[in-house]
Protein backbone atom coordinates (compact mmCIF):
# COMPACT_ATOMS: atom_id res chain seq x y z
CA UNK A 1 0.00 0.00 0.00
CA UNK A 2 1.36 3.08 -1.17
CA UNK A 3 0.67 6.76 0.26
CA UNK A 4 0.36 10.48 -1.65
CA UNK A 5 2.30 12.74 -0.56
CA UNK A 6 3.49 16.48 -1.50
CA UNK A 7 7.01 17.42 -3.07
CA UNK A 8 8.21 17.82 0.16
CA UNK A 9 7.92 14.24 0.87
CA UNK A 10 9.55 10.68 -0.19
CA UNK A 11 7.43 8.84 -1.67
CA UNK A 12 7.96 5.25 0.61
CA UNK A 13 5.68 2.10 0.88
CA UNK A 14 2.65 2.59 3.53
CA UNK A 15 4.33 -0.88 4.92
CA UNK A 16 7.91 0.10 5.61
CA UNK A 17 9.64 2.46 7.90
CA UNK A 18 12.98 4.19 6.06
CA UNK A 19 16.24 3.14 7.90
CA UNK A 20 16.99 6.68 9.15
CA UNK A 21 14.07 6.58 11.30
CA UNK A 22 14.83 3.96 13.35
CA UNK A 23 14.18 4.35 16.79
CA UNK A 24 17.64 4.10 19.18
CA UNK A 25 18.65 7.70 20.09
CA UNK A 26 17.14 10.95 20.57
CA UNK A 27 18.14 11.77 16.55
CA UNK A 28 15.94 8.89 15.27
CA UNK A 29 13.10 9.45 17.54
CA UNK A 30 13.25 13.08 16.29
CA UNK A 31 13.34 12.26 12.46
CA UNK A 32 10.08 10.02 13.01
CA UNK A 33 8.22 12.53 14.52
CA UNK A 34 9.31 14.89 11.83
CA UNK A 35 8.02 12.70 9.46
CA UNK A 36 4.49 12.41 11.09
CA UNK A 37 4.63 15.73 10.84
CA UNK A 38 5.42 16.11 7.24
CA UNK A 39 2.49 13.69 6.58
CA UNK A 40 0.35 16.54 7.78
CA UNK A 41 1.93 19.09 5.02
CA UNK A 42 0.46 16.37 2.06
CA UNK A 43 -1.76 17.97 -0.21
CA UNK A 44 -4.38 15.42 0.32
CA UNK A 45 -4.50 16.91 4.26
CA UNK A 46 -2.99 20.15 4.24
CA UNK A 47 -5.61 21.30 1.17
CA UNK A 48 -8.14 18.24 -0.34
CA UNK A 49 -9.25 17.15 3.76
CA UNK A 50 -10.01 21.12 4.58
CA UNK A 51 -11.74 21.72 1.30
CA UNK A 52 -13.60 18.67 0.39
CA UNK A 53 -16.22 19.10 3.37
CA UNK A 54 -17.15 22.34 2.03
CA UNK A 55 -17.11 21.62 -1.42
CA UNK A 56 -19.44 18.09 -1.05
CA UNK A 57 -21.97 20.54 1.12
CA UNK A 58 -23.12 24.24 0.31
CA UNK A 59 -20.08 26.31 1.18
CA UNK A 60 -17.82 25.62 -2.73
CA UNK A 61 -18.64 24.33 -6.29
CA UNK A 62 -16.24 23.06 -8.42
CA UNK A 63 -15.28 25.27 -11.51
CA UNK A 64 -12.76 23.42 -13.09
CA UNK A 65 -11.59 20.45 -15.41
CA UNK A 66 -10.47 18.02 -12.79
CA UNK A 67 -13.70 15.12 -12.90
CA UNK A 68 -12.12 13.93 -9.29
CA UNK A 69 -13.13 17.34 -8.05
CA UNK A 70 -16.52 17.40 -9.73
CA UNK A 71 -17.41 14.16 -7.84
CA UNK A 72 -17.34 15.44 -4.92
CA UNK A 73 -19.22 18.85 -5.94
CA UNK A 74 -22.10 16.50 -7.02
CA UNK A 75 -21.85 14.18 -5.01
CA UNK A 76 -21.29 11.67 -6.76
CA UNK A 77 -17.90 10.35 -5.66
CA UNK A 78 -16.59 6.76 -7.14
CA UNK A 79 -13.96 4.57 -4.90
CA UNK A 80 -11.88 5.37 -7.46
CA UNK A 81 -11.53 8.94 -6.77
CA UNK A 82 -7.48 9.42 -6.34
CA UNK A 83 -7.62 12.32 -4.13
CA UNK A 84 -10.11 10.48 -1.94
CA UNK A 85 -7.76 7.85 -2.02
CA UNK A 86 -5.20 10.29 -0.73
CA UNK A 87 -6.81 11.22 2.00
CA UNK A 88 -7.34 7.64 3.28
CA UNK A 89 -3.79 7.01 2.51
CA UNK A 90 -1.82 9.73 4.01
CA UNK A 91 -4.17 9.33 7.17
CA UNK A 92 -2.95 6.13 7.67
CA UNK A 93 0.28 6.57 6.93
CA UNK A 94 0.41 9.62 9.62
CA UNK A 95 -1.19 7.01 11.85
CA UNK A 96 1.53 4.04 11.11
CA UNK A 97 4.69 6.45 11.58
CA UNK A 98 3.38 6.99 15.46
CA UNK A 99 2.47 4.26 15.61
CA UNK A 100 6.15 2.82 15.53
CA UNK A 101 7.02 5.47 17.88
CA UNK A 102 4.42 4.67 20.62
CA UNK A 103 5.31 0.89 20.32
CA UNK A 104 9.86 1.21 20.20
CA UNK A 105 9.93 4.62 22.02
CA UNK A 106 10.72 2.19 25.17
CA UNK A 107 13.90 1.35 23.01
CA UNK A 108 15.24 4.84 22.59
CA UNK A 109 17.97 6.08 25.03
CA UNK A 110 18.75 9.81 25.86
CA UNK A 111 15.44 11.02 26.86
CA UNK A 112 14.43 11.69 29.61
CA UNK A 113 10.84 10.04 31.40
CA UNK A 114 9.26 14.09 30.52
CA UNK A 115 10.75 14.28 27.02
CA UNK A 116 9.21 10.45 26.48
CA UNK A 117 6.28 11.91 27.88
CA UNK A 118 5.68 14.72 25.43
CA UNK A 119 6.47 12.29 22.28
CA UNK A 120 4.03 9.87 23.46
CA UNK A 121 1.15 12.99 23.92
CA UNK A 122 2.25 14.02 20.80
CA UNK A 123 1.92 10.55 18.95
CA UNK A 124 -1.38 10.15 20.45
CA UNK A 125 -2.48 13.31 19.44
CA UNK A 126 -1.94 12.73 15.65
CA UNK A 127 -3.22 9.52 16.20
CA UNK A 128 -6.56 11.01 17.11
CA UNK A 129 -6.68 13.55 14.67
CA UNK A 130 -5.99 11.06 11.77
CA UNK A 131 -9.02 8.90 12.71
CA UNK A 132 -11.19 11.69 13.45
CA UNK A 133 -10.53 12.88 9.57
CA UNK A 134 -10.82 9.32 8.90
CA UNK A 135 -14.24 8.48 10.71
CA UNK A 136 -15.45 11.79 9.67
CA UNK A 137 -15.29 11.21 6.18
CA UNK A 138 -15.76 7.27 5.71
CA UNK A 139 -17.45 6.49 8.59
CA UNK A 140 -16.70 2.73 9.50
CA UNK A 141 -13.26 2.36 9.36
CA UNK A 142 -10.10 -0.10 10.22
CA UNK A 143 -8.51 1.03 13.10
CA UNK A 144 -4.80 0.40 13.27
CA UNK A 145 -3.52 0.39 16.75
CA UNK A 146 -0.01 -1.38 16.00
CA UNK A 147 2.82 -0.29 12.96
CA UNK A 148 2.32 -2.27 9.24
CA UNK A 149 5.63 -4.07 9.49
CA UNK A 150 5.53 -6.06 6.62
CA UNK A 151 2.77 -6.82 3.47
CA UNK A 152 1.59 -10.27 4.98
CA UNK A 153 -2.24 -10.88 5.48
CA UNK A 154 -2.38 -10.19 8.90
CA UNK A 155 -1.13 -7.05 8.77
CA UNK A 156 -3.06 -5.56 6.05
CA UNK A 157 -6.28 -7.46 6.47
CA UNK A 158 -7.76 -5.63 9.61
CA UNK A 159 -11.92 -5.73 9.56
CA UNK A 160 -13.88 -2.21 9.88
CA UNK A 161 -14.72 -1.01 13.06
CA UNK A 162 -18.18 0.48 13.91
CA UNK A 163 -18.05 4.56 14.03
CA UNK A 164 -18.87 3.98 18.36
CA UNK A 165 -15.86 2.50 18.70
CA UNK A 166 -13.59 4.38 16.63
CA UNK A 167 -14.95 7.52 18.65
CA UNK A 168 -14.08 5.53 21.86
CA UNK A 169 -10.63 4.86 20.69
CA UNK A 170 -9.87 8.25 19.77
CA UNK A 171 -11.43 9.92 23.14
CA UNK A 172 -9.11 7.23 24.76
CA UNK A 173 -6.00 8.77 22.78
CA UNK A 174 -6.52 11.89 23.32
CA UNK A 175 -7.39 11.41 27.30
CA UNK A 176 -4.17 9.52 26.81
CA UNK A 177 -2.27 12.52 25.47
CA UNK A 178 -3.78 15.27 27.99
CA UNK A 179 -2.60 13.20 30.33
CA UNK A 180 1.00 13.00 29.25
CA UNK A 181 0.92 16.71 28.28
CA UNK A 182 0.85 16.98 32.04
CA UNK A 183 -0.52 20.44 32.62
CA UNK A 184 1.97 22.42 30.09
CA UNK A 185 -0.63 24.39 29.19
CA UNK A 186 -1.17 26.10 25.20
CA UNK A 187 2.09 25.48 23.68
CA UNK A 188 3.38 26.38 20.12
CA UNK A 189 0.07 25.74 17.65
CA UNK A 190 2.89 24.11 14.90
CA UNK A 191 2.69 21.21 16.85
CA UNK A 192 0.67 18.84 19.18
CA UNK A 193 -0.08 20.36 22.49
CA UNK A 194 -2.29 20.07 26.01
CA UNK A 195 -4.52 23.02 24.11
CA UNK A 196 -4.54 21.21 21.01
CA UNK A 197 -5.60 17.65 23.02
CA UNK A 198 -8.02 19.16 25.14
CA UNK A 199 -9.97 21.04 22.14
CA UNK A 200 -10.03 18.09 19.77
CA UNK A 201 -11.28 16.02 22.95
CA UNK A 202 -14.20 18.82 23.25
CA UNK A 203 -14.78 18.71 19.43
CA UNK A 204 -14.99 14.81 19.54
CA UNK A 205 -17.35 14.88 22.73
CA UNK A 206 -19.77 17.17 20.52
CA UNK A 207 -19.57 14.59 17.59
CA UNK A 208 -20.62 11.48 20.07
CA UNK A 209 -23.22 14.05 21.96
CA UNK A 210 -21.17 14.33 25.05
CA UNK A 211 -22.43 17.66 25.73
CA UNK A 212 -22.07 17.91 29.37
CA UNK A 213 -18.57 16.76 28.77
CA UNK A 214 -17.88 19.06 25.45
CA UNK A 215 -19.01 22.11 27.43
CA UNK A 216 -16.91 20.80 30.52
CA UNK A 217 -13.57 20.19 27.96
CA UNK A 218 -14.65 23.58 26.00
CA UNK A 219 -14.30 25.27 29.01
CA UNK A 220 -10.50 24.14 30.20
CA UNK A 221 -9.64 25.50 26.86
CA UNK A 222 -11.12 28.79 27.35
CA UNK A 223 -9.19 28.52 30.80
CA UNK A 224 -5.78 27.95 29.09
CA UNK A 225 -5.01 31.73 28.05
CA UNK A 226 -6.02 31.81 24.60
CA UNK A 227 -8.30 35.01 23.21
CA UNK A 228 -10.30 36.05 20.78
CA UNK A 229 -8.50 38.21 17.29
CA UNK A 230 -9.94 41.32 18.34
CA UNK A 231 -7.85 43.29 15.77
CA UNK A 232 -9.52 41.98 12.72
CA UNK A 233 -11.16 38.64 11.31
CA UNK A 234 -8.79 38.39 8.61
CA UNK A 235 -5.74 39.29 10.80
CA UNK A 236 -6.39 34.63 11.84
CA UNK A 237 -5.23 34.26 8.50
CA UNK A 238 -2.16 36.68 8.15
CA UNK A 239 0.97 34.85 8.18
CA UNK A 240 2.75 37.99 8.98
CA UNK A 241 1.02 38.27 11.96
CA UNK A 242 1.06 36.25 15.16
CA UNK A 243 -2.88 36.05 17.00
CA UNK A 244 -3.32 33.94 20.43
CA UNK A 245 -6.49 32.61 18.72
CA UNK A 246 -4.99 29.33 16.95
CA UNK A 247 -4.61 26.56 19.04
CA UNK A 248 -3.36 23.99 16.26
CA UNK A 249 -2.30 24.36 12.97
CA UNK A 250 -0.39 22.57 9.87
CA UNK A 251 2.61 25.17 9.36
CA UNK A 252 4.74 25.95 6.39
CA UNK A 253 7.55 28.28 6.83
CA UNK A 254 8.72 30.58 4.75
CA UNK A 255 11.75 28.62 3.86
CA UNK A 256 10.16 25.46 2.66
CA UNK A 257 9.70 24.98 -0.97
CA UNK A 258 6.16 26.36 -2.13
CA UNK A 259 3.57 24.25 -1.77
CA UNK A 260 0.66 25.61 -3.95
CA UNK A 261 -1.19 23.22 -2.33
CA UNK A 262 -4.35 25.45 -1.73
CA UNK A 263 -3.79 27.99 -4.43
CA UNK A 264 -4.44 25.81 -6.93
CA UNK A 265 -8.00 25.03 -5.31
CA UNK A 266 -8.73 28.89 -4.38
CA UNK A 267 -7.10 31.41 -6.01
CA UNK A 268 -8.45 33.83 -8.31
CA UNK A 269 -5.61 33.49 -10.79
CA UNK A 270 -4.05 30.52 -12.64
CA UNK A 271 -5.50 27.07 -12.28
CA UNK A 272 -8.81 27.68 -9.95
CA UNK A 273 -10.51 24.98 -8.94
CA UNK A 274 -13.55 26.19 -6.69
CA UNK A 275 -15.69 29.34 -6.45
CA UNK A 276 -18.10 29.96 -3.30
CA UNK A 277 -21.37 29.06 -3.98
CA UNK A 278 -24.27 27.73 -1.45
CA UNK A 279 -25.96 25.42 -3.84
CA UNK A 280 -25.13 23.42 -6.58
CA UNK A 281 -26.89 26.16 -9.52
CA UNK A 282 -24.99 28.57 -8.21
CA UNK A 283 -28.32 30.96 -7.89
CA UNK A 284 -26.83 31.88 -4.43
CA UNK A 285 -23.72 32.81 -3.21
CA UNK A 286 -22.14 32.33 0.52
CA UNK A 287 -21.45 36.15 0.11
CA UNK A 288 -25.12 37.15 0.83
CA UNK A 289 -25.26 34.99 3.95
CA UNK A 290 -24.03 37.27 5.95
CA UNK A 291 -25.23 40.13 8.21
CA UNK A 292 -25.10 44.11 7.09
CA UNK A 293 -21.84 44.83 9.14
CA UNK A 294 -20.52 41.66 9.66
CA UNK A 295 -16.48 42.36 9.34
CA UNK A 296 -16.17 38.27 8.45
CA UNK A 297 -17.25 39.21 5.17
CA UNK A 298 -14.72 40.57 2.98
CA UNK A 299 -12.12 38.49 4.71
CA UNK A 300 -13.64 35.62 3.85
CA UNK A 301 -15.40 35.85 0.83
CA UNK A 302 -15.40 38.25 -2.60
CA UNK A 303 -16.73 38.85 -6.14
CA UNK A 304 -13.73 38.76 -8.43
CA UNK A 305 -13.19 38.61 -11.60
CA UNK A 306 -10.31 35.72 -12.26
CA UNK A 307 -8.74 33.97 -15.53
CA UNK A 308 -11.98 31.49 -14.82
CA UNK A 309 -14.19 34.20 -15.17
CA UNK A 310 -16.10 36.13 -12.74
CA UNK A 311 -16.78 34.20 -9.36
CA UNK A 312 -16.71 35.01 -5.68
CA UNK A 313 -13.76 33.32 -4.63
CA UNK A 314 -12.54 32.34 -0.95
CA UNK A 315 -10.58 35.38 0.62
CA UNK A 316 -8.87 33.50 4.01
CA UNK A 317 -5.89 32.59 2.57
CA UNK A 318 -3.27 35.05 2.38
CA UNK A 319 -0.17 33.83 0.45
CA UNK A 320 -1.88 31.41 -2.33
CA UNK A 321 0.49 32.19 -4.81
CA UNK A 322 3.47 31.13 -2.62
CA UNK A 323 1.64 28.44 -1.30
CA UNK A 324 2.97 29.16 2.06
CA UNK A 325 -0.72 29.53 4.02
CA UNK A 326 -0.90 27.98 7.23
CA UNK A 327 -3.97 25.57 7.13
CA UNK A 328 -5.80 26.12 10.71
CA UNK A 329 -7.13 23.10 12.20
CA UNK A 330 -8.19 24.47 16.05
CA UNK A 331 -9.04 27.49 17.00
CA UNK A 332 -10.72 29.19 19.51
CA UNK A 333 -13.54 30.61 17.90
CA UNK A 334 -14.56 26.85 17.45
CA UNK A 335 -14.24 26.29 21.01
CA UNK A 336 -16.47 28.88 21.90
CA UNK A 337 -19.11 27.53 19.74
CA UNK A 338 -18.62 24.12 20.70
CA UNK A 339 -19.82 25.12 24.61
CA UNK A 340 -22.64 27.16 22.86
CA UNK A 341 -24.17 24.12 20.88
CA UNK A 342 -23.42 21.69 23.85
CA UNK A 343 -24.71 24.08 26.49
CA UNK A 344 -28.15 24.74 24.30
CA UNK A 345 -28.42 20.62 23.73
CA UNK A 346 -28.31 20.44 27.68
CA UNK A 347 -31.30 22.64 28.29
CA UNK A 348 -31.95 26.40 26.38
CA UNK A 349 -31.68 28.73 29.06
CA UNK A 350 -32.43 32.49 27.71
CA UNK A 351 -30.08 34.33 29.57
CA UNK A 352 -27.28 31.56 29.84
CA UNK A 353 -23.44 31.05 29.37
CA UNK A 354 -24.95 29.67 25.68
CA UNK A 355 -25.79 32.49 24.81
CA UNK A 356 -22.27 34.13 26.07
CA UNK A 357 -20.25 32.28 24.03
CA UNK A 358 -22.28 32.48 20.55
CA UNK A 359 -21.87 36.30 21.47
CA UNK A 360 -18.53 36.23 22.21
CA UNK A 361 -17.85 35.20 18.43
CA UNK A 362 -20.71 37.73 17.13
CA UNK A 363 -19.19 40.54 19.09
CA UNK A 364 -15.91 39.92 17.51
CA UNK A 365 -17.76 40.12 14.17
CA UNK A 366 -19.02 43.52 14.80
CA UNK A 367 -22.71 41.84 15.25
CA UNK A 368 -25.84 42.89 17.56
CA UNK A 369 -26.24 40.16 20.10
CA UNK A 370 -29.00 37.26 20.46
CA UNK A 371 -31.54 37.34 22.78
CA UNK A 372 -34.47 35.84 24.15
CA UNK A 373 -36.09 38.25 21.17
CA UNK A 374 -33.83 37.15 18.48
CA UNK A 375 -33.77 33.30 19.43
CA UNK A 376 -37.09 32.19 21.72
CA UNK A 377 -36.07 28.92 22.38
CA UNK A 378 -34.30 25.60 21.43
CA UNK A 379 -34.91 24.96 18.02
CA UNK A 380 -33.83 28.96 17.35
CA UNK A 381 -30.79 28.85 18.86
CA UNK A 382 -29.44 25.22 17.08
CA UNK A 383 -30.14 27.26 13.84
CA UNK A 384 -28.11 30.66 15.06
CA UNK A 385 -24.57 28.00 16.31
CA UNK A 386 -25.54 26.25 12.21
CA UNK A 387 -25.44 29.98 10.73
CA UNK A 388 -22.41 30.76 13.25
CA UNK A 389 -19.98 27.37 12.46
CA UNK A 390 -21.18 28.15 8.48
CA UNK A 391 -19.97 31.85 8.74
CA UNK A 392 -17.32 31.71 11.08
CA UNK A 393 -15.35 28.71 10.38
CA UNK A 394 -16.15 28.87 6.45
CA UNK A 395 -13.47 27.04 4.27
CA UNK A 396 -12.13 25.75 7.48
CA UNK A 397 -13.15 21.87 6.58
CA UNK A 398 -16.46 21.48 8.81
CA UNK A 399 -19.49 21.95 6.93
CA UNK A 400 -20.40 18.59 5.50
CA UNK A 401 -19.55 17.00 9.01
CA UNK A 402 -21.91 19.50 10.90
CA UNK A 403 -24.49 19.19 8.79
CA UNK A 404 -24.58 15.71 9.26
CA UNK A 405 -24.09 14.99 12.69
CA UNK A 406 -27.02 17.52 13.73
CA UNK A 407 -28.89 15.78 10.73
CA UNK A 408 -29.53 18.98 8.95
CA UNK A 409 -27.71 17.97 5.80
CA UNK A 410 -30.96 16.68 3.96
CA UNK A 411 -32.63 19.91 4.51
CA UNK A 412 -29.87 21.72 3.25
CA UNK A 413 -28.49 19.66 0.39
CA UNK A 414 -30.99 17.89 -0.73
CA UNK A 415 -29.11 16.40 -4.02
CA UNK A 416 -29.56 13.22 -5.05
CA UNK A 417 -26.33 10.66 -5.15
CA UNK A 418 -23.66 8.37 -3.77
CA UNK A 419 -23.05 10.68 -1.05
CA UNK A 420 -26.83 10.85 0.01
CA UNK A 421 -26.97 7.00 -0.58
CA UNK A 422 -24.35 6.07 1.85
CA UNK A 423 -25.22 8.60 4.55
CA UNK A 424 -23.22 11.32 3.21
CA UNK A 425 -20.15 9.25 3.87
CA UNK A 426 -17.05 9.35 1.40
CA UNK A 427 -16.82 5.60 0.13
CA UNK A 428 -13.42 3.63 0.92
CA UNK A 429 -10.94 4.05 -2.00
CA UNK A 430 -11.32 0.76 -4.09
CA UNK A 431 -7.46 -0.05 -3.42
CA UNK A 432 -8.39 -0.65 0.07
CA UNK A 433 -11.05 -2.94 -1.11
CA UNK A 434 -8.80 -4.79 -3.27
CA UNK A 435 -6.32 -4.95 -0.66
CA UNK A 436 -8.14 -5.79 2.52
CA UNK A 437 -9.69 -9.27 2.71
CA UNK A 438 -11.78 -8.26 5.54
CA UNK A 439 -13.52 -5.47 4.06
CA UNK A 440 -15.06 -7.01 1.40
Amino acid sequence: MFFSACNMLEVEPYDAIPAEQVLTNKKGLDGSLNGAYDVLQSASLAADAIVFPDLAADNFIAIGSKIEYDEVSNNMILASNAYVESIWNNSYTGINLVNYIIEGIDGVSGISPEQKNSYLAQCYFLRAFHNFNLVRFFGDIPLRKIPVKSASSESLNIPLSSKSDVFAFIIDDLKLSEQLFGGTGKGNSAFANEGAAKALLSKVYLYTNNWALAAAKADEVLGLGYTLENNGYAKIFDETVSNNEIIFQIDFYNDQEASNLLSDWLSSQGRTMVAVWKDKNKTQSLINDFEVGDLRKDATVKYLNGLQGQHNYCMKYTQLLTGKDNVIILRLADIYLIKAEALNELGFVADGQAFDAINAIRARAGLSVLNQTTTPNQNAFRLAVEKERQLELAFEGNRLFDLRRTNRIDAVVPDIGTLKEAGWYFPIPQTEMDTNDAIK
